[in-house]
């Protein structure tokens, strides 16, 4: 049974001279315990009370002295404070609010009228004793915005400062067993009894799921981030990386390049400016980069013309033709080949050291992919003959027992569940109407367990 308390209240009207009226009431413990729902009460037991009129609520403490109440905490040390078994409280009305600076006006933070969208509401601030979550400033209200529906006067600021206001936290995964919202915002109460039960503020007020402790979760949980494992400074991929960086830096910087005395053996564009690219096979052929992507002089490999060449041909060009004939002279002589020919053989060169530097790449990532593999065969190995020695037989899981008459569920005994999942015999459960755990109803047969109760029992 649910705890009830006894209230006298004395209504005060000071303004207008009359007799103080009193009254008393009684209603439950958690209406009580909460301010706003007692001053609804109080509002029905005078009907005489006006909804722009302000209810001012005090107590006489041991002192002597009128204390006001008007937060739940203030409710409570009150009742605290009182002797019962009656509660003594003094209610005064007045109708005249003293007309505030705007700099003295209450700023109720983290409240937004929902007619105009003013956010604070400054002022008077009107909540709707209906609707769950609905405010109005003073303006709004007296445009009757809302109508049909008792508003409460709230004078009184939340006293939250305007550096602590911050978004109510969102329990992300989790949704209220009560009305169903998901996720949960605000404080989560947790069932300590029940496997998975979970009330939002608002439900929990309302003393949904009585008879079970909950616990109080402010914080929600975090869901673990996916893990980035680093590469290793000397791996194979990082110089693989470090290659592919300096190509298209070096390509980059190739579009800047002009090739001086070389001519496109197609479009006759004199110097290629660019890419340029020498085919392989002929003696004397050069393309640039369009004919190149235009797929001219197919059938034969064409090999991309580094900037060192390019250099060396601007050196020549810079000693002059004299000098630049010697040259090619002291080339035939020495080395019994053409100058084209030895620019050609170092290119050559780069780029098979390239293709060499590639290789020992892949050979590396190879190794590397052999080693982890051998390791993982390992482990599973290690893993395998662990469990053939701590564990020769396959152990089943334990059978489960009805927690009425302690016997275990074995075939072919009919097995039923409750909405949470809790077990009961078919010969205990016409003498239990709710569960024993939970205290919800039987849904039906739990044929899943039958049926792995069968499968372990053979029958």
């Amino acid at each position: 049974m649910t705890e009830n308390l006894s209230f006298k209240v004395v209504l005060k009207d000071k303004e207008n001279g009359g007799k103080d009226e009193i009254k008393r009431f009684v209603t439950r413990k958690d209406v009580s315990t909460n301010f706003s729902g007692l001053l609804e009460k109080i509002c029905s037991v005078f009907p005489q009370l006006k909804d722009d009129e302000v209810i001012i609520v005090s107590w006489t403490d041991e002192e002597g002295d009128m204390i006001t109440i008007g937060t739940d905490e203030e409710l409570a040390i009150a009742l605290e404070g009182m002797p019962g078994p009656i509660y003594k409280l003094f209610a005064s009305v007045t109708n005249n609010v003293k007309a505030n600076s705007s700099a003295d006006l209450p700023i109720h933070y983290g409240v937004t009228c929902d007619a105009c969208g003013l956010n604070p509401i400054k002022g008077k601030r009107y909540k709707c004793v209906t609707c769950a979550d609905y405010d109005l400033c003073g303006s709004c209200k007296d445009a009757n915005l809302h109508p049909g529906h008792k508003m409460r006067l709230i004078i009184k600021s939340n006293n939250i400062q305007r550096d602590c206001v911050q978004a109510s936290p969102k329990h992300y995964g989790i949704t209220c067993d009560g009305c169903r919202k998901t996720p949960i915002e605000g404080i989560r109460y947790k069932c300590m009894v029940c496997d998975d039960y979970d009330l939002c503020q608002d439900c929990k007020g309302r003393n949904q799921h009585p008879m079970h402790n909950f616990t109080k979760i402010d914080t929600p949980r975090t869901f673990p981030r996916t893990r980035t494992f680093p590469v290793g400074l000397f791996s194979p991929i990082n110089k693989v990386q470090e290659m592919t960086k300096k190509q298209s830096q070096s390509g980059n910087n190739s579009s800047q390049i002009s090739h001086r005395g070389v001519t496109c053996d197609v479009c006759e564009k004199t110097p290629i400016v660019g890419n340029r690219y020498k085919c392989a096979v002929c003696a004397d052929y050069d393309l640039c980069e369009t004919c190149k992507a235009d797929g001219r002089h197919p059938g034969h490999k064409m090999n991309l013309v580094d900037e060192n060449s390019n250099k060396m041909k601007k050196e020549e060009a810079k000693r002059g033709s004299h000098s630049h004939h010697d040259l090619c002279n002291n080339g035939k002589a020495n080395s019994g080949m053409p100058r084209r020919d030895m620019t050609e053989n170092k290119s050559s060169k780069q780029f098979s050291s390239l293709n060499a530097i590639k290789r020992q790449i892949e050979a590396l990532t190879k190794i590397e992919m052999e080693k982890n593999k051998k390791e993982t065969e390992q482990k599973v190995e290690s893993c395998s003959t662990l469990s053939t020695s701590s564990s020769p037989a396959v152990s089943f899981p334990s059978i489960p027992e009805c927690p009425v008459c302690l016997e275990d569920l074995k075939p072919p005994l009919k097995i039923f569940n409750c909405r949470n999942g809790h077990l009961i015999c078919s010969v205990c459960k016409p003498k239990v109407d709710i569960c024993t755990n939970c205290r919800e109803e039987y849904t039906g047969r739990a044929t899943a367990i039958e049926q792995m109760l069968r499968e372990m029992f053979n029958c």
